[in-house]
């Protein structure tokens, strides 16, 4: 065939194509779920194909859920599928093996039935999630977000130099204070890429200490020689998030922020202002999301630091660590 041809670069871009064995390719990944153009390849639900990249290297497996005409959704079951990847069956067809031996003989079309019920791959309500909330909501809990929940511990701790004057006589010392506070958080969690999530988060952190000055400073604590500063905040906080493993578990390193707003507190330290009803937190933290079987939920997990901006007689931290379960849509 190729001997005709004069411009063997012509011959070898026609043999290359001959060869070619990724007939469809994957048009569209949201989440979990890819949408997948057969390009003839003979498939129903359950069947499995690889996901291969450009160098011809397997990244995914993806199984079908749904077919019509010559599209599929499949579910992403392992590794990570992107646009534009070639799919190869993993189990060649009888009718492909046929056409390779008997290439002379007339042979017809793999055709796929689809159940009555099952929706047109291509409409945006035809996904494994298609019962989700519509509107807004719906909008809001688009294809790669997570809703959950989470609780915390946390271990905080305040250095200050406690100071006051009664009767002219100046009494001070330099006190540290520790101590464990719970908190209890709701999260939204968006993938703005792969690579790179926003996390938003509402709900109560506390902040507990306790210390202790000698008899001889006790007016710095209001005439005790234990010093206590509790404080209950309304919080609004808000981390991005480096993915740098991402699958259907993922792990990730992020730093944000915190707006606080004051709900409770005291505090017996003489010379500590408590008069604001606001505070801020600077934030870092590193944790993941453990998947759950097969399902879209997950178990979320994290260990953060976070630092009160103070002034240079006084600095307080909190490293928490959170827990919780999530639902990813």
């Amino acid at each position: 065939m190729f001997a005709k041809l004069r411009n063997p670069l012509l011959a070898a871009l026609l043999c290359l194509s001959s060869f070619s064995v990724f007939a469809g390719d994957i048009t569209q990944v949201k989440g979990t779920k890819a949408l997948i153009n057969l390009g003839g390849e003979p498939a129903s639900p359950g069947s499995e194909f690889f996901g291969i990249d450009g160098a011809g290297k397997k990244k995914a497996i993806l199984r079908v859920t749904q077919v019509k005409n010559d599209r599929a959704i499949a579910e992403i079951i392992k590794g990570v599928a992107q646009v534009g990847m070639g799919i190869q069956s993993k189990a060649p067809s009888a009718g492909s093996s046929q056409n390779a031996t008997t290439s002379s003989a007339p042979t017809s079309a793999p055709v796929t039935s689809p159940a009555p019920s099952v929706a047109d791959p291509s409409a945006p309500e035809a996904s494994a999630h298609s019962s989700r909330p519509k509107g807004f909501l719906g909008k809001f809990l688009g294809h790669g977000s997570a809703l959950g929940i989470d609780l915390g511990v946390a271990q905080d701790t305040m250095t200050l130099t406690a100071k006051r004057v009664v009767n002219s006589a100046t009494y001070s010392q330099d006190v540290t204070m520790n101590g464990n506070s719970f908190n209890l958080m709701g999260f939204y969690d968006f993938d703005a890429t792969p690579w790179f999530s926003i996390e938003l988060r509402a709900g109560i952190e506390n902040f507990t200490t306790t210390g202790s000055v000698s008899q001889l400073n006790a007016p710095v604590c209001t005439d005790s020689t234990s010093c206590t500063v509790n404080f209950m905040y309304l919080a609004g906080e808000g981390m991005a998030k480096f993915n740098f493993i991402h699958s259907r578990s993922r792990y990730w390193v992020g730093a944000g922020g915190a707006f606080l707003l004051v709900a409770s507190k005291s505090s017996s330290v003489a010379n500590l202002d408590t008069t604001n009803a606001t505070n801020q937190m600077i934030l870092l933290g590193a944790g993941g999301d453990i998947a759950l079987g097969k399902g879209a939920t997950f178990i979320p997990f994290m260990l953060e630091y976070g630092l009160f901006p103070g002034s240079s007689s006084v600095k307080a931290t909190a490293i928490n660590l959170r827990a919780g379960y999530g639902w990813r849509y």
